[in-house]
C-alpha cells in the first residue's frame, strides 16, 4: 500500500530526535509507550534479563520475512544505539498459544535503567493466526476472554517482583484492550502505582468494567490513541477521552502505528476521524445492539469453526499457511449445520448488511445534509441579528 505524502516524522525520527536524552533528564512518554507497543511484538527469546543494547548486539534478527517485522526489528536496532533506550531491561517476556482454550497472548517487562524508574509492561496484540482473531471477536461477547485473564495475572506476577517501582501499561490493537482491562482490574495497591495506561488503537472494553470502581480510578491516567481512520479503536465501549492522529496512509493500513505522523514529542492531531471510520464505528455498534450475546456468540464460535477446517493445526499457525484443499471441509460444514442454525447465520449477516446500509444514509447523507441546513440557519439567524442591531 503507498503511503500518501510524508509532511511530519514518524516514531523512526522520534527516535532519532529524543533518543540521546537519557531518561534521568526527560521522563518516559506517551511516545516511548507506542515504542514498547511496537517491540514488543517481537519475540526476543531471552535466555535472562537482558538490555535492549545486548539483544541487539546479539544478533538480533527478522524471523519471519514479512515487511513489518523487517521494520520492527530495524526499529529495535536503532533504539539499541541510543543512550535513551539502550539500557533498558528486558525482565521478562510471555507467550501463549491454544486452540483448546482460544487464548493467544504475550507480554514484556521492561525496567528503566534508574532503579527508582518505572516498570514498563507492554501488552502485544493480535498476532498472525486464526486463534488469535477469534478471541478479538470473542470480547464482544464474553469478558474477561482468556487474555485478559493472563493479562492481569502478569501484571500482578511482575508488580509483585518489582517492589514498589511505578508501573507502566500500554499496548497496541488488543494489546491496548489488555493494559486497560489489567489496569482497571487490579488491586488498589498496584493501580495506585500505574502512572500511565497507553491504548493505541485498542478496542474498548466491556460494560461491566467500564462502569467498575477501578476504570474510573484509572481513567485520568488512561491515554487513548487512534489514527483518524481508525476501525480497530473504536470498537465496544472505546474510551471516551482519545486523541486522534494523522497518518501517512488510508483505511485499515492507518492501524500501522509506524504510519502516525509525529513531530519532536508529540502527535500531530486530526481534529475528527474519517467519514468511513464514523460509518464502520456506526454500523458495528447498531448491529451488535440489535443482537442478543448468545446470536453474536453462535456467529462467531460458526464462522472460525468453519475456518479451522483451513488449517491442519486448527489456526495456531500463521493466517498466510491455509490450505485451499480444505475449502470442501469448511463448505461442508456450514452445510452440515441444521436448517435453524443456518437460517440464523444467514439472518444475522442480512442484519449487518442492511444495517450498514443505514449507517451510509446516515453518516454520509443525512449527517452533511443536516449539517448544512444547520449552517445556513446559523447564518440566516446571524444575519438577522445584526439587522436588529443596526437598528438599534
Amino acid at each position: 500500500m503507498a503511503n500518501l505524502q510524508k509532511n511530519y516524522g514518524d516514531l523512526t525520527d522520534y527516535v532519532a530526535w529524543r533518543g540521546d536524552i537519557p531518561l534521568s533528564q526527560v521522563p518516559w512518554n506517551t511516545l516511548d509507550s507506542l515504542l514498547l507497543a511496537v517491540i514488543c511484538y517481537q519475540d526476543f527469546d531471552l535466555p535472562r534479563a537482558m538490555s535492549l543494547e545486548e539483544v541487539a548486539r546479539a544478533g538480533l534478527q527478522p524471523k519471519r520475512d514479512v515487511s513489518a517485522e523487517h521494520k520492527r526489528v530495524a526499529l529495535i536496532h536503532q533504539m539499541a544505539a541510543q543512550p535513551r533506550y539502550a539500557y533498558l531491561i528486558l525482565h521478562k517476556q510471555i507467550s501463549l498459544l491454544s486452540a483448546d482454550q482460544s487464548l493467544q497472548f504475550s507480554a514484556l517487562a521492561c525496567l528503566s535503567p534508574d532503579p527508582s524508574g518505572p516498570v514498563i509492561i507492554a501488552y502485544r496484540g493480535t498476532d498472525h493466526t486464526l486463534v488469535g482473531w477469534k478471541e478479538d471477536f470473542m470480547m464482544s461477547y464474553a469478558s474477561p476472554v482468556p487474555a485478559q485473564s493472563q493479562a492481569l495475572t502478569f501484571l500482578e506476577e511482575v508488580a509483585e517482583a518489582t517492589g514498589n517501582r511505578p508501573l507502566v501499561l500500554t499496548g497496541h490493537s488488543k494489546g491496548g484492550n489488555l493494559a486497560s482491562y489489567a489496569a482497571a482490574h487490579a488491586s488498589d495497591t498496584i493501580r495506585a502505582r500505574i502512572l500511565e495506561v497507553a491504548s493505541f488503537d485498542g478496542p474498548g472494553l466491556d460494560d461491566d468494567t467500564m462502569e467498575s470502581k477501578g476504570y474510573a480510578e484509572i481513567r485520568p491516567r488512561l491515554h487513548s490513541v487512534i489514527p483518524n481512520g481508525s476501525v480497530v479503536g473504536l470498537l465496544m465501549n472505546y474510551h471516551p477521552d482519545y486523541t486522534v492522529v494523522q497518518s501517512t496512509t488510508v483505511g485499515l493500513f492507518q492501524h500501522d502505528p509506524l504510519s502516525w505522523e509525529i513531530m519532536g514529542g508529540r502527535f500531530i492531531e486530526a481534529p475528527e476521524t474519517t467519514r468511513s471510520s464514523q460509518l464502520m464505528n456506526e454500523t458495528v455498534h447498531t448491529w451488535l445492539g440489535k443482537c442478543t450475546q448468545e446470536e453474536v456468540q453462535d456467529f462467531v464460535e460458526t464462522l472460525f469453526t468453519a475456518l479451522e477446517k483451513l488449517y491442519p493445526q486448527r489456526g495456531e499457525e500463521d493466517l498466510f499457511e491455509i490450505r485451499p484443499a480444505s475449502l470442501v471441509d469448511a463448505g461442508a460444514y456450514i452445510l452440515s449445520l441444521d436448517s435453524a442454525m443456518r437460517e440464523r447465520i444467514l439472518s444475522l449477516l442480512q442484519s449487518l448488511l442492511t444495517t450498514g446500509r443505514e449507517a451510509y444514509r446516515q453518516i454520509m447523507v443525512e449527517k452533511p445534509l443536516q449539517g448544512a441546513l444547520e449552517d445556513l440557519s446559523s447564518l440566516l439567524g446571524k444575519g438577522q441579528d445584526t439587522t436588529k442591531g443596526d437598528k438599534a
